[in-house]
């Protein structure tokens, strides 16, 4: 029984010399006033879901999980389809990347080269 007095005593005068897990809280109040407003914050958002109506209507939970699952069908089709598989439009897209990053980098270094003002 003395062994773990002991060391709990010892915790505890570590904890409050500032050497202890935790000891800031006790010398910084602006650490703890910001948990203290995260926990608030979570229990206020625990508490609007609670009042949500997707968990307190079976038709606005099975619309949520109709939307879901035509969100996934199109995600599925998108990566199955030729933009994701086929190699040639990777490459067309890369080659228009390095085009436009070419035109950026010349508008860069000259650009009165494309801004020019006509009047007449």
């Amino acid at each position: 029984i003395v062994d773990p007095l002991r060391q709990l005593d010892q915790d505890l005068a570590r904890f409050q010399s500032g050497q202890g897990t935790g000891a800031e809280l006790l010398q910084d109040t602006k650490q703890y006033e910001q948990m203290r407003s995260q926990v608030a914050e979570l229990r206020r958002s625990i508490a609007n879901l609670h009042g949500a109506e997707i968990l307190r209507s079976d038709a606005s939970y099975q619309s949520w999980t109709r939307q879901l699952d035509a969100f996934i069908q199109q995600v599925d089709a998108m990566n199955a389809g030729p933009l994701l598989t086929t190699p040639a439009v990777y490459d067309n897209f890369n080659g228009t990347a390095q085009e436009l990053e070419g035109t950026i980098k010349e508008f860069r270094d000259d650009p009165r080269k494309f801004l020019r003002i006509k009047i007449f």
